[in-house]
């Protein structure tokens, strides 16, 4: 039932009781309304005024009703009078009036109504009245409400003695695309208004909302996403009904971001820390005003906007994890700035190498060229500190001169250490056709911590030019670092021995995002203009990645030199883009007409080098016998050891992108219940990427790739509301997704942790695919939901991540096509509709059931292992859980919450190794929230209580796994 309904019969009921008791019954006429409040001098009220206490009236005797019907109209009458008498009212001179819907007539509880250049603000009752005390002159006053356009009336006459009458009418609508832009200033940060956009939207989608993030027990948007339908993450990267890579694309704002990785498809989530962010939008329907090249799903990151009032916010939150925290592990020297994610410049590549490559030096030029690495192989024993958070945000409106002012700034910082994978198997098949045996070619244990630093900062600013017509700039810093220390330890198959690996690493990733977007709303014909400029730069820097390999013969242990032992590495990636957008929305009677374009520009470029260590010819061979910290000193770094270059000349590449895209679409009301919408979009999509020899190198061809695709992507689609708050929609769209710049780019990265090699391919075509969507949904209430979709996709040259060799290196490539079918099951209600009273108790819940196949060439056929498999990345079955308890008047409340997947394809067989899965695990997370104070929050989160491992399967052997182990954190946050 709408709670606005609900508030209106619990006021008639006490006001009816109030008029029937004697001692406050009203005298005839007796509102409060002509009860003088100090005239002109008197103070404005920012709250509603209540009517004067009368005398009460003598008690008149009962009269029989004439009928029943007369009864009910005396009755109604009473509470009529009754709610007009208890409704605010200006004490003597000043504006009172009422706030509602334009279309549906309703009324609007807690709209903010402002006096434009007084900065007196009031909120409407629960009838979605107000009142404000003013002096004699002549005004303006600006109401907005979640999901509605600001309204403002001007010109508004307030003599003395008498109160203005005046009705707010607020219009409701709504935008999304890749030039989304904030389309009302108000908070969409709950559940409720997620809600409301979802049922409001010409497409499928689904929302995670910032009240529902502070709830549960995640810390980053990667975390969070996943508990939304049909949807998983695969090391921060998001999968949508199945899909993952280069199939979701993930905006901020609407605007694209650039990928985090040059390795792998898509943009890490973990960047943004889940304070920032107001909501999580995923998209799972294409309309032309979005972006084409996706098919599970487009996840729209939308940062907090200012709030209505004064605000500031302080958090600080403590954290340990039973694998790690307090326990001795791993540890090296590393630099000053490593808790804040930045390199102070200690693994930096020295200043002699920048310029020159090492094989053109002389001995004597490389030798002092050695000389400049820093020996920082050495690993110590520490113990492993707590999780920490930290957390500041502050945001207000205020009137400049008669202009809205909204501004928000938050600061976030996070510490985290957790657990590596602990258990690395590789196998091999022996023995061919059928009597083909599948066995375990070597063990090696890890030990380790991998730490994660994140310091995050927000600013967002409006600006109100004039009336109908705003600015708007965001911008977003996020740095995060991943300090990773292995040790593998085992008997290896290429050595034929006990090994000793080590690897000391550092990754630090820096977005740093600006958006500049314009509304105008005030256009001939309730016409609506808005734009958007935005420009993005984006950095993966890995400084000093170090390998060094023992061996044993024997009881005594052996440096084993080669390019990765003794190894440096080096990698830079850089990206900025920058791009403009606009849109122009036009009613036409029953329809509504959208057209705009954008345009988009990458550039980015990854340079690599590669340095390592070898034996002088002659040296004695005892010396390899030696520490690493002694074997690399500068004693005898140029006695026993010298320097190599390693670096190849397709290591690194310089890749632009160029998007032009122009769309036209329309939805067309031919009755209320239903709406239509159709329409097309262009996308000329150019991508140059060409390997760039390193300094000093030439190569006489230059390998890369030139293309340029242009693609029309048609859409359809259409909504009924069968019954209240009940919709069915259909939709066809096609789409498309093409191959990233890593994947095309024929560089080769060695994965340390799996013992491989990956390697781009250039020849690789764009995906096209057919995407059909049904889905029933109804909002019984505007916090909860059920809903059915059913979903198809057809691929036409899908790209997969493909085993290559049988030492399990990967490559990429198209197959024949591909097909994803699937099923959404999501309900989301509240205890009492079953007990009265239990509307404190909630339940919510989806299903995913996915379906894939691929389909390979004849060729592709003949190296298959599996010749039915599904999609890589898919598993069958999603299924989540939530049960919410806030018992009345504690102000407590806590959340279970429960995860689990299907067996996820993660590495695509051949040549008769299997293919490579993820097992299922069951994921039960638990958070308990008190407010003992307004002010002061208390919160305490728990994860993993199963103490569930992650474990990788090839065939009947665990090829990787490791213990996540269970999370337990408190944070106290206080907001003034």
């Amino acid at each position: 039932m709408n709670p606005t309904l609900w508030a209106r019969c619990v006021l008639a009921i006490v006001t009816t009781l109030c008029v029937t008791t004697p001692a406050l019954a009203q005298t005839p006429g007796g509102g409060g309304g002509d009860v003088p409040a100090g005239g002109e001098g008197g103070p404005t009220a920012p709250d509603a005024t209540l009517p004067a206490p009368t005398e009460p009236a003598e008690e008149a005797p009962a009269e029989e009703p004439a009928d029943e019907a007369a009864i009910s109209e005396a009755e109604q009458a009473e509470i009529d009078a009754a709610l007009a008498a208890d409704a605010p009212h200006c004490s003597g001179t000043g504006v009172e009036g009422v706030v509602r819907d334009a279309q549906t007539r309703e009324t609007m509880i807690e709209a903010p109504v402002i006096v434009v250049g007084r900065g007196t603000r009031v909120l409407t009752d629960y009838d979605g009245r107000f009142a404000i005390d003013l002096p004699p002159g002549t005004y303006s006053l600006r109401s907005y409400y979640d999901l509605y356009q600001p309204t403002r009336v001007d010109d508004i006459v307030v003599t003395r003695g008498s109160c203005t009458a005046v009705d707010v009418e607020l219009s409701s609508e709504t935008s999304t695309g890749e030039e989304i832009v904030i389309e009302v200033r108000a908070e969409r940060g709950t559940a409720a208004s997620q809600l409301r956009m979802r049922r409001e939207s010409a497409a499928v989608q689904d929302a995670i909302s910032s009240e529902e993030m502070r709830r549960s027990p995640d810390s980053s948007a990667s975390e969070a996403v996943r508990r939304t339908v049909g949807v998983v993450t695969r090391d921060d990267y998001v999968y949508v009904r199945g899909l993952g890579g280069r199939y979701v694309v993930t905006t901020l704002n609407g605007v694209a971001l650039p990928n985090t990785d040059p390795d792998v498809p898509g943009v890490q989530l973990d960047i943004f820390p889940s304070g920032l962010l107001e909501a999580l939008t995923i998209r799972k329907t294409f309309t032309p005003e979005v972006p084409g090249d996706w098919a599970g799903g487009l996840v729209d990151v939308s940062t907090q906007t200012f709030p209505s009032d004064f605000q500031l916010r302080f958090g600080l939150g403590f954290g340990v994890n039973t694998a790690v925290s307090f326990q001795r592990t791993l540890g090296y020297e590393g630099g000053a700035t490593d808790f804040l994610g930045f390199d102070d410049g200690t693994r930096a590549l020295p200043g002699g190498a920048e310029n020159v490559r090492a094989g053109d030096l002389t001995p004597e030029q490389r030798d002092q060229l050695a000389l400049q690495f820093p020996n920082t192989w050495q690993t110590n024993r520490r113990t492993a500190w707590p999780n920490l958070s930290l957390s500041f945000s502050m945001g207000d409106t205020i009137d400049v001169g008669g202009h809205l002012l909204g501004y928000l700034l938050m600061v976030g910082y996070r510490y985290t250490e957790r657990p590596i994978p602990d258990v690395i198997r590789a196998v091999r098949l022996e023995g061919e056709g059928e009597d083909a045996m599948l066995t375990l070619r070597e063990e090696l244990q890890q030990e380790g911590v991998e730490i994660q630093a994140q310091l995050s900062a927000l600013a967002t600013v409006t600006f109100e030019v004039v009336d109908r017509n705003q600015l708007t700039f965001t911008g977003l810093f996020s740095q995060n670092a991943d300090n990773f220390l292995g040790r593998v330890t085992g008997v290896s198959e290429y050595y034929g021995t006990q090994i000793d690996s080590r690897r000391q690493s550092w990754l630090q990733r820096t977005l740093a995002y600006g958006q500049l977007l314009g509304e105008h709303t005030d256009l001939p014909a309730g016409a609506r203009f808005d734009w958007q400029l935005n420009l993005s730069y984006g950095q993966r820097e890995q400084p000093d990645l170090r390998d060094i390999l023992y061996v044993q013969n024997g009881d005594q242990r052996f440096w084993a030199p080669g390019p990765e032992s003794g190894a440096r590495f080096y990698s830079d990636l850089d990206d900025v883009t920058y791009g403009a957008g606009a849109n122009l929305t036009i009613p036409i009677d029953t329809l509504q007409v959208r057209l705009g374009g954008l345009t988009r520009q990458t550039d980015r470029g990854l340079r690599v080098r590669r340095f390592g260590f070898q034996t002088r010819p002659g040296s004695d061979p005892s010396g390899t016998m030696l520490p690493p910290e002694t074997l690399f000193s500068p004693e005898l770094i140029n006695v026993f050891t010298s320097l190599r270059e390693y670096t190849r000349e397709d290591d690194s590449y310089d890749a632009t992108q160029s998007l032009y895209a122009g769309y036209l679409s329309g939805e067309w009301r031919p009755w209320q219940p239903l709406r239509l919408i159709a329409g097309a979009r262009v996308e000329a999509f150019r991508q140059v990427v060409e390997s760039a020899p390193p300094v000093g190198m030439t190569t006489s061809e230059i390998r890369g790739t030139r293309r340029t695709d242009v693609d029309v992507l048609p859409s359809g689609g259409a909504i009924v509301e069968i019954h209240d708050n009940m919709f069915v929609r259909a939709s066809y769209a096609g789409t498309v997704a093409r191959p990233q710049v890593r994947e095309l780019a024929p560089f080769l990265f060695a994965d340390f942790v799996r013992r491989r090699t990956i390697t781009g391919n250039p020849e690789l075509e764009r995906t096209y695919i057919h995407n059909f969507d049904l889905r029933w949904e109804w909002f019984p209430s505007e916090s909860e939901v059920l809903a059915v979709s059913g979903f198809a996709k057809v691929f036409e040259a899908p790209i997969e991540q493909t085993i290559v060799s049988s030492g399990g290196d990967l490559s990429y490539r198209n197959i024949a096509g591909a097909e994803n079918y699937g099923v959404e099951l999501e309900a989301r209600m509240h205890f009492g509709h079953f007990v009265d009273g239990l509307d404190w108790l909630t339940l919510g819940g989806n299903l995913a059931l996915v379906y894939s196949r691929a389909r390979l060439t004849e060729d592709q056929l003949l190296q298959a292992t599996s010749s039915e498999r599904p999609l890589a990345g898919q598993p069958p079955y999603i299924v989540n859980v939530q049960l919410g308890i806030a018992p009345p008047d504690t102000n407590l409340s806590f959340a279970v919450y429960y995860n689990i997947f299907g067996p996820r394809l993660e590495d695509v067989g051949l040549l008769g190794l299997p293919d490579v899965y993820l097992d299922p695990y069951h994921s039960v997370d638990l958070t308990a929230t008190w407010e003992p104070d307004p002010h002061v929050t208390i919160r305490f989160a728990a994860q993993n209580l199963l103490f569930q491992r992650r474990e990788l399967r090839q065939g009947d052997f665990v090829i990787v796994g490791y213990d996540p182990g269970t999370q337990f954190s408190l944070s106290v946050g206080y907001s003034y």
